[in-house]
């Protein structure tokens, strides 16, 4: 049934554009939007922390009804898009209702759930394909190619194919691993640079898509150390009162009763700490070898018929790649939005601490992604050529 773990990987990201590791998406499967709504607002509050935990919760959520299957999803910022089979759909809906109780009653948030059918897409003429990139460390993204995506997203933020009120998951089951231990992870070039790429209908995608992440690579080399927004030097713990504060949010279990739950993970944290500043080990599990793998096992770079990216970079190479982005821009060829953040932040999801067992969503620590969408939907508005490049949004 499960069609996406079969699927031959890619393991040079530079392949997101080979058609041969690309296959439709089987009819019986249905696409899964998520989003937070007014996310723009809650991260000019400074909320981004927030935004981006409950974004990432559609995605624990789905894992954990799926019991670990690998399915596939990728991470936005503020929302996700997932593709599920049919016969999944009561579990993960319970499972995503858990998700929306706790973004309300937790973060005062919506989170914004709709289902759209891959047949009746592909029967409207619109295509959904997917491929399969395996991480370094182990875990799978999805790469997503076709107009059905935009299509799907549009009939969800219209209405169509909402989650509905029903049965609820346990709010601790279905958020079991998501965490967000780790301080905002600073940068060594100077500006951690969040980017959407979109091609427009003027050009052939794959081919306009490729041109432009080939010469980002020349000018910051995505296989350099320097260009990951994770660096094992640079990592450390966030406070425990506030990594605890946020858990305790996300399961549902913030208020007067919390007593117990707060001092359970006030001791995971403080022991995981520990392990971190002594080295020492616990049975089978060594921090420093976990802390290692962090970058490998991160999201830092997808595709979903949009290039998205943080990577470290310095005010030369933001330069460059605006000048890239720009001259494409002015050719019709491609929209895009950028975001300069001082820090980036990783949400964590760990199901085991074994390889291929846990992954890490990066996203500029003051709302990146959403941010660089909302100047890139400034210019799919306006639809014509910019004579000047916008100016980049930044901290």
């Amino acid at each position: 049934m499960n069609f996406f773990s079969e699927m031959r990987p890619i393991q040079d990201f530079l392949d997101f554009d080979q058609d041969a590791f690309y296959r439709a998406v089987p009819l019986d499967w249905l696409l899964l939007i998520t989003d937070v709504q007014n996310s723009t607002d809650a991260i000019r509050q400074g909320r981004y922390k927030q935004v981006n935990m409950v974004g990432a919760s559609s995605i624990v959520a789905v894992s954990n009804a799926l019991h670990g299957d690998i399915f596939p999803f990728v991470f936005g910022g503020d929302g996700a898009t997932a593709l599920i089979h049919e016969s999944q759909k009561d579990a993960v809906e319970k499972a995503l209702r858990a998700a929306q109780q706790i973004a309300k009653e937790q973060f005062d948030m919506h989170l914004r759930v709709g289902f759209v059918s891959v047949k009746n897409l592909r029967e409207s003429g619109h295509d959904v394909m997917v491929g399969r990139y395996e991480l370094p460390g182990g875990p799978s993204l999805a790469f997503f190619r076709g107009d059905g995506f935009d299509i799907a997203e549009k009939l969800v933020k219209s209405g169509e194919g909402l989650l509905a009120p029903g049965p609820v998951q346990d709010s601790a089951e279905a958020m079991a691993g998501l965490s967000c231990r780790w301080a905002p992870l600073y940068c060594d070039r100077g500006h951690m640079l969040s980017m959407m790429i979109k091609s427009t209908e003027k050009g052939e995608a794959q081919q306009v898509l490729r041109d432009v992440a080939r010469k980002i690579h020349r000018i910051v080399d995505f296989n350099s150390p320097l260009s990951h927004p994770i660096k094992v030097k640079n990592l450390a713990a966030a406070s425990t009162s506030e990594c605890s504060k946020l858990e305790l949010k996300i399961i549902g279990r913030f208020g007067r009763h919390s007593l117990w739950e707060r001092l359970k993970i006030v001791l995971e944290i403080c022991v995981a700490q520990l392990l971190l500043w002594t080295g020492w080990k616990v049975k089978n599990f060594d921090m420093r070898s976990y802390k290692q793998s962090l970058p490998v096992n991160s999201d830092f770079r997808k595709y979903d018929s949009v290039l998205r990216m943080v990577i470290d970079c310095s005010e030369s190479m933001v330069a460059q790649i605006q000048e890239i982005l720009q001259e494409k821009n002015k050719l019709g060829l491609l929209f895009y939005g950028m975001h300069l953040s001082p820090t980036a932040l990783m949400t964590c999801f760990v199901k085991s601490t074994d390889a291929g067992g846990h992954i890490h969503f990066v996203d500029g620590s003051d709302g990146g992604y959403a941010l660089a969408a909302t100047q890139m939907k400034k210019q799919m508005l306006l639809s014509t050529p910019q004579p000047e490049a916008l100016p980049i949004a930044k901290y």
